[in-house]
C-alpha cells in the first residue's frame, strides 16, 4: 500500500524449487513485452482456478495455508500483454526440473525408454547427454500451449487450472479485496 505495488521476492521460493522458477523467469523475459531488472521475480495469480466453471478458488474450502490462517484474495486486471499464462498441472514439470512432456503417452514412453537402453534416468540431471536434456527442457514448452490436451498429462482447456505469472503488481489493478480465514 505504501509503495503503490507488489513484486516478487526470491526469499520465499523453496529451494529445492529455484531451478523451476528460474526456467519460469527466463520464459517470461523471452514472452511477455514488460521486462523488468534482472532481480525481479515473478508474482503468481489464478486466471482459471479449477476450470471454465470455477475461474475463482472457492473460499469455503481449504485453499490455502493452516486452518484459521488469515489470507486476502484479489480480484485484479491485468493488461494481456504483462501476463504469462500457463497450465498449472503441467507446470510441475518444469517446476520439479525433472520429466519429459510427450506429445503423446507413447512418445513419452520411447522417450524414457530411449533413456533407459542407454544407462540414464528419465530424469533431468548434469549425467544426460546435451541432446537429452535439451529435448525435456523444450518439451516444458508445452505449458504454455493451453489447447495442448494429451489425457496422458493435462486436460482440455476447459478443464484446466490456468495460472497467470507477472511482474509487478500495482495497486490501480486491483479490482476487489476480501479477508478470510482459511478453513
Amino acid at each position: 500500500m505504501r509503495e503503490g505495488f507488489v513484486s516478487g521476492n526470491s526469499e520465499y521460493i523453496y529451494p529445492l524449487f529455484s531451478e523451476g522458477y528460474k526456467w519460469m523467469i527466463d520464459q517470461m523475459h523471452k514472452r511477455l513485452s514488460n521486462k523488468p531488472n534482472s532481480s525481479s521475480y515473478p508474482i503468481w495469480a489464478w486466471y482459471q482456478f479449477e476450470n471454465s466453471k470455477k475461474k475463482i478458488p472457492d473460499l469455503r474450502y481449504k485453499i490455502a495455508g493452516e486452518r484459521g490462517e488469515e489470507f486476502v484474495l484479489l480480484e485484479i486486471n491485468k493488461d494481456d500483454t504483462e501476463v504469462l499464462l500457463s497450465d498449472f498441472d503441467l507446470w510441475h514439470f518444469p517446476l520439479s526440473y525433472q520429466s519429459y512432456i510427450g506429445d503423446s503417452e507413447q512418445d513419452t514412453l520411447l522417450f524414457e525408454q530411449e533413456l533407459t537402453n542407454l544407462g540414464f534416468d528419465s530424469k533431468l540431471n548434469n549425467e544426460l547427454p546435451p541432446f537429452y536434456a535439451n529435448k525435456i527442457i523444450n518439451s516444458w514448452n508445452k505449458i504454455f500451449d493451453l489447447n495442448y490436451e494429451e489425457p496422458y498429462f493435462t486436460y482440455p482447456k476447459d478443464q484446466k487450472s490456468i495460472q497467470a505469472t507477472f511482474w509487478e503488481l500495482n495497486l490501480s489493478e486491483v479490482a476487489s479485496v476480501r479477508h478470510f480465514i482459511s478453513k
